[in-house]
C-alpha cells in the first residue's frame, strides 16, 4: 500500500544519501525528508523511529555550513514533543532547553520570538506534569516576558497555563483573574 511505497522510496533516498556525498542542497533535502517521514511516523504512532528520523536529519542539519539556526531549533522542539508522547518528561525538557539556547542566538525576528515562547509554553506544562510547580511558573513568566500585543493567542495561553497552575496549588481567586485574562 501507500505505507510500504513510501517507505521503500524513504529507504532509497536514505541509501542515496549515504552512497553519495553530500552537498548542502541535498543534505538539506534529505533532513526535509527524514523530518516529513518523522511526522508521518508520530501520526501512525510511531514515536521511536519518529525520533530515530528526527535525529538523523538533526546530524544532516548540523553538516551543512552556515544553514539556519532556526532549522535545527525546530528539530529540537519536535523531537521535545516526541518525547512528552512518550511520557519522557526530562528528556522533552533537555531537548526544549536545547531549542531555547539555540533560539537565544539568532536575531529576534518574529517568528523566532513565537518559538521562543511555544517552547516556554511546551517546558511549562511538562513541569507541570511532573508537578514541579515552581518550574513552570518561571517558564510562563519567560513567555510572558517574551509577548508583544501581536502574539494575543500565545498570551492567552499563558494566563491559561498559570491558571491552571492556581488551580494545582488550590489558589482560587488568583486562578480565577488568570482565567479572566486569558479571555
Amino acid at each position: 500500500g501507500l505505507k510500504g511505497q513510501y517507505r521503500s522510496a524513504s529507504l532509497k533516498l536514505e541509501k542515496a544519501g549515504k552512497i553519495f556525498e553530500l552537498n548542502k542542497a541535498s543534505a538539506k533535502r534529505l533532513a526535509g525528508h527524514l523530518q516529513n517521514r518523522a511526522n508521518f511516523q508520530r501520526k501512525n504512532g510511531d514515536y521511536d523511529d519518529a525520533i530515530n528520523n528526527l535525529m538523523q536529519a538533526l546530524r544532516y542539519r548540523q553538516t551543512i555550513a552556515n544553514d539556519r539556526p532556526s532549522n535545527t531549533a525546530l528539530i529540537y522542539i519536535h523531537l521535545a514533543y516526541k518525547y512528552v508522547l512518550k511520557k519522557e518528561f526530562d528528556t522533552a525538557i533537555q531537548f526544549n532547553r536545547k531549542a531555547i539556547e539555540l533560539l537565544k542566538t539568532i536575531d529576534p525576528l518574529p517568528t523566532i520570538i513565537v518559538n521562543k515562547i511555544e517552547v516556554y509554553l511546551n517546558l511549562s506544562k511538562i513541569y507541570r506534569k511532573k508537578n514541579q510547580k515552581d518550574s513552570a511558573r518561571y517558564a510562563i513568566q519567560k513567555a510572558l516576558h517574551l509577548q508583544k500585543e501581536e502574539v494575543i493567542y500565545l498570551k492567552d495561553r499563558s494566563y491559561s497555563e498559570l491558571g491552571e497552575l492556581d488551580l494545582m496549588e488550590q489558589k482560587f481567586k488568583s486562578a480565577l483573574g488568570h482565567f479572566q485574562k486569558a479571555l
